[in-house]
């Protein structure tokens, strides 16, 4: 599971795909820039509280969002603190509830995935597609974090061809790939090869 999450934060450290996923899951597909918070919502607010008086007086709210890259399988378990705990009778007014932001990416409407720019349109259109149609059609979009790309495809779909298509076109200088057709005709020629 690190390794998955290592490869997804590796993507999303580029601010275009970070900002865009934002956009696009919390404000609809507007572009709104929103500060970027590293740190968990509680942290955060932490460091908000014991910070500098200029801080202080400039409070903001911190928003944390789950990515689900579950494909074969919707999001079943909890989303709520509450629901995981086990609250004795008459208590439950008196605990504070905490829910996750989940996105479920297989599962986003296409009108959803459109709105994205950068490339992590190219995700969300994989995994939609793998979970509708066990199949990947891609498009012409082209890739701008072709590495990061094709590092979280491999690890999320456990499909080392991604990546290792990426090393051979790195080793051999070739530097031909710009868009998933481009990768997914040298899978094919390596599997025909081969």
């Amino acid at each position: 599971m690190g390794e998955k999450d290592i490869a997804e934060k590796i993507l999303l450290a580029y601010n275009d795909v970070f900002s865009d996923i934002v956009n696009v899951l919390l404000f609809g597909g507007q572009e709104i820039m929103p500060l970027r918070v590293i740190a968990y919502d509680g942290m955060e607010y932490r460091a908000q509280l014991l910070g500098k008086e200029s801080v202080r007086d400039n409070r903001y709210p911190v928003t944390t969002i789950v990515l689900y890259f579950g494909h074969r399988t919707p999001w079943t378990d909890s989303i709520s603190l509450k629901d995981r705990l086990n609250i004795p009778d008459g208590f439950d007014d008196y605990v504070n509830d905490y829910k996750i932001n989940l996105y479920q990416i297989a599962y986003l409407s296409d009108d959803q995935i459109q709105k994205f720019k950068s490339d992590f349109r190219i995700v969300a259109e994989f995994f939609s597609q793998k979970q509708k149609h066990k199949d990947f059609i891609p498009s012409h979009q082209q890739i701008k974090h072709v590495k990061e790309v094709l590092q979280l495809l491999s690890i999320m779909t456990d499909d080392h061809r991604f990546e290792d298509i990426y090393n051979e076109e790195l080793k051999n200088d070739k530097g031909g790939l710009k868009t998933m057709c481009d990768v997914l005709d040298r899978i094919e020629e390596k599997g025909i090869k081969t």
